[in-house]
């Protein structure tokens, strides 16, 4: 029988519609078998990565505690946060354990297990030192002994993390190249389930990727925002004679700028104002260890030079990578009505009187922190204080805050807006000065960290009455 012309046509649609359908189905069954990779990949080797970054966060958020317990006087609250942080670290260790798939892996974390038990240890020995009264003791143990094996826990910490990346990294390749097997069945089959296979590659490479840096990133910015939390004061101290606020604007997740409030043992009041060069993680570990150094060594010295000499000492060996630490540290005496300083290559803070004349600069006197270990630290001339006197610190974002036009705010302004508000309390001086910043460069367009503190001298009662 002959066919019908228009059988042909209909043949034609059929064939064409059962090619697609297959098309289809080869195409579906390809990203089905490339996600499946992906997300073994992902399943199986993405949790001995995240247990190795979790070990570093909680490594880092033991740090400090025995000082912090030094620091206050035997509280027993901060060894009991520091054993709940130990505890959170022994959970990851063993999460480490479980995941560790290659020798390289396993002889890190019994390396990184070693050191930290005798970095458990020394910081037991550090605690019992001090309960039994030998607080300077304490202090030098914790500052050459202790820290020494935080820093080797912390380097083979990173190690392991480097270690489970390299292993994910190839099992990532080992999934890419069963992909590259699937593309050519799909090749085989049909063109057109090549170019549906080759784009889903794509799309799943870029996602994966993207979602490993982001982990590492996010796991770094925490780290790094966790270690903020610690170092800056939670209160501003009620000190007689002193009227105190500080003022502080990251530029990103987390700062380089740093200030302080200490307490030397006769009872004056150190403030502290400094600057880590760079911005993130690295910065942040290292503003820490400066806290920890600067507050350890204030509990059983007063002389400023002292301080800052053995401070520098530590940090040139822990800085490293071209970082330096620029600070200025401020002694004020109620008592003589003083304020004698040192400024280790900071920006210069500012005396103005009562009626808003500048008394003095408070200029660099020394390099900054971790440059040299011979470097000096001389303490600049003292200043008398006066009734309604404001004390002015700030860092060198202040000055360098931009304007839509490039210009930069500039000592002028900042000695404007105080002059202007000399009358008033330092929380509104310090505030006036936060709101002219953001005025001039706009709402979240910082470009450095902003940090101001402004100590204003408050009559005495001898004051008052004379007046």
């Amino acid at each position: 029988m002959r066919r019908r012309p228009s059988d042909f046509p209909f043949v034609a649609i059929v064939g064409t519609t059962a090619l697609a359908v297959l098309s289809s189905f080869v195409a579906l069954f390809s990203s089905w078998q490339i996600a499946s990779l992906f997300r073994s990949a992902v399943t199986e080797n993405f949790p001995a990565l995240r247990a190795a970054e979790e070990l570093e966060i909680a490594l880092l958020e033991q740090r400090g505690f025995v000082s912090s317990y030094m620091i206050e006087g035997g509280n027993r609250d901060w060894l009991e946060e520091l054993e709940r942080r130990k505890e959170a670290f022994n959970d990851w260790l063993t999460k480490a354990r479980e995941t560790a798939r290659t020798p390289e892996q396993t002889e890190k974390l019994r390396e990184l297990e070693r050191v930290y038990r005798a970095c458990d240890g020394r910081r037991d020995d550090v605690v019992a030192i001090y309960d039994r009264g030998d607080t300077e003791q304490a202090h030098m143990v914790y500052l050459y002994d202790l820290n020494v094996l935080n820093d080797e826990v912390y380097l083979l910490c990173e190690d392991f993390v480097a270690a489970n990346q390299r292993y994910l990294d190839s099992a990532t390749a080992r999934a890419r190249s069963q992909i590259r097997r699937v593309t050519w069945m799909v090749l085989v089959s049909v063109g057109l389930a090549v170019v549906l296979g080759a784009t889903l590659v794509s799309v799943f490479a870029r996602s994966l990727r993207a979602e490993r840096a982001r982990s590492g990133y996010e796991a770094h910015l925490l780290a790094a925002r966790k270690i903020q939390e610690h170092l800056l004061p939670d209160t501003i101290p009620e000190l007689p004679g002193f009227d105190i606020h500080s003022v502080w604007h990251p530029a990103e997740f987390a700062a380089g700028d740093y200030f302080d409030y200490l307490r030397f043992p006769d009872g004056s009041l150190g403030v502290v104002i400094g600057d880590v060069s760079g911005h993130g993680f690295g910065p942040a570990l290292l503003m820490a260890s400066t806290r920890a150094y600067l507050r350890s060594l204030v509990e059983t010295r007063a002389d400023l030079r002292e301080i800052l000499t053995l401070t520098n000492s530590i940090l040139v060996r822990d800085a490293g990578d071209g970082r330096f630490i620029t600070l200025l540290l401020c002694r004020l005496d109620l008592r003589s009505k003083s304020l004698t300083y040192v400024n280790a290559g900071h920006p210069s803070g500012y005396v103005l009187d009562a009626s808003g004349n500048l008394k003095a600069r408070l200029e660099s006197t020394a390099l900054p922190l971790g440059v040299s270990p011979d470097a000096d630290f001389p303490s600049g001339n003292p200043v008398a204080l006066a009734p309604d006197d404001v004390v002015v610190l700030i860092s060198d974002g202040v000055l360098e805050a931009k304007s839509a036009g490039g210009g930069f705010f500039g000592t002028e302004r900042v000695l404007e807006v105080v002059r202007g508000n000399c009358t008033r309390p330092a929380r509104q001086i310090a505030e006036s000065l936060e709101q002219a910043l953001c005025e001039y460069a706009g709402p979240g367009e910082f470009t450095d960290d902003v940090t101001a503190t402004v100590v204003k001298i408050q009559p005495g009662q001898g004051d008052a009455q004379a007046r």
